[in-house]
């Protein structure tokens, strides 16, 4: 009478330059929830600008991954991963209607929007809307390169391919309310700042699409190396000072927070470059309604507030939960907590050691998106 079994999804597979995320998810009824999560750290020179070099060393990382999750048990070896943005391309073309076939002419577009040889790239697109003369056209595509050496890859590592996508796709995905399985028309329009380790993405999303994404060139590493060099403190305790101190113009002298906030300046003048070319190539779909912040560097204690203030616009850290059942998201993201302690070192006022706990949960917007895929796909 009753049906209480579970089915359970293929792993979204998030692979980057310093680290392996994994979300494997599972749906009982109408609620999705998490069946396992785990995170390995990539030794330095494994994967570089997405390419797997030292295929033996990053398969051993793998199998740490799956044997020791940081929650629940991963089941399966089927898989879903993605390419890395600076590799991808991803956006709306609009192609006039024309009695030639729609495939040649999403061709002979491609060729022109992006900037390897057709040749060289593996390319997919779906019409999102259309009125009485034209498509728009959302394509995407990723380097041959880099497929390629990842199928090669997670082949050896005897995991089953089930799809490869855009990066961006899959962070909307986890964190749009439109892109959940019972999608909600909402309208509006965002920008999805992705802060990440080495580059930083930034995501325009419009009335329930993808419309462009463009990979910038600001990284946490860089800002990591700077307070290393500028403190002369280790790279570790400089990671840590970023992360503590934030924008606390009181400790450090505020060096901290002028390095930051010189960096930050960048990447909002960056920001500022891509919501220019939005609102003069797509005047028709109006202003961006909102920021929404991810990735490791969202975490960096009054970003939000100085982006806001900046960009003139609401601006908030992204829930990567949005569209999976909140039952025991709590308990993940506790899971995910991540002690930094930072001892004065001349970095206090108070000469006292400071602590703060943080949950590593934003990082995980990509893997959570790619785990959704398949359960987003029976909508």
């Amino acid at each position: 009478m009753f049906n209480f079994s579970s089915t359970i999804y293929p792993i979204g597979l998030d692979i980057s330059d310093t680290n392996v995320k994994a979300v494997q998810l599972k749906k009982r009824g109408k609620k999705i929830k998490i069946q396992a999560v785990s995170r390995v750290d990539l030794p330095l020179g494994i994967v570089q600008n997405g390419e797997v070099l030292k295929k033996e060393i990053f398969i051993k990382c793998l199998q740490n991954l799956f044997i020791k999750p940081i929650f629940g048990s991963f089941h399966g070896d089927d898989v879903i991963t993605c390419t890395p943005e600076l590799k991808s391309y991803l956006e709306l073309i609009p192609i006039e209607k024309s009695p030639n076939q729609l495939k040649d002419m999403v061709e002979a577009e491609t060729e022109k929007y992006f900037p390897i040889p057709l040749n060289e790239m593996y390319y997919d697109w779906q019409i999102i809307d259309e009125d009485k003369s034209c498509h728009n056209i959302l394509v995407g595509s990723s380097a041959k390169k880099t497929i390629d050496n990842y199928i090669d890859v997670l082949t050896d590592a005897k995991l089953s391919i089930q799809a490869i996508e855009v990066e961006s796709i899959s962070i909307c995905r986890s964190l749009l309310a439109e892109e959940g399985v019972n999608p909600k028309k909402i309208n509006k329009n965002y920008a999805i700042i992705d802060i990440g380790a080495l580059r930083t993405n930034l995501i325009i999303y419009s009335k329930n699409s993808i419309i462009l994404s463009i990979s910038l060139p600001i990284s946490g590493i860089e800002i990591t190396e700077k307070i290393s060099k500028t403190l002369e403190i280790r790279p570790d305790q400089a990671e840590k000072a970023k992360i503590v101190c934030g924008l606390d113009k009181d400790i450090a002298k505020g060096i901290i927070r002028n390095i930051l906030t010189e960096n930050i300046g960048n990447l909002i003048t960056k920001i500022n470059d891509g919501l220019n070319f939005y609102a003069n190539k797509f005047q028709d779909r109006g202003p961006i309604n909102e920021v929404i912040l991810c990735g490791g560097g969202a975490n960096i204690i009054g970003i939000e507030e100085i982006i806001s203030e900046a960009l003139k616009l609401p601006t908030k850290k992204g829930n990567v939960m949005t569209n999976i059942s909140s039952e025991n998201a709590e308990e993940i993201s506790k899971k995910l907590n991540i002690t930094h302690k930072l001892d004065s070192n001349g970095l206090s006022t108070s000469g006292q050691e400071v602590t703060i706990i943080q949950s590593d949960i934003l990082s995980y917007s990509t893997s959570i998106g790619l785990a959704l895929r398949n359960i987003s796909l029976e909508k």
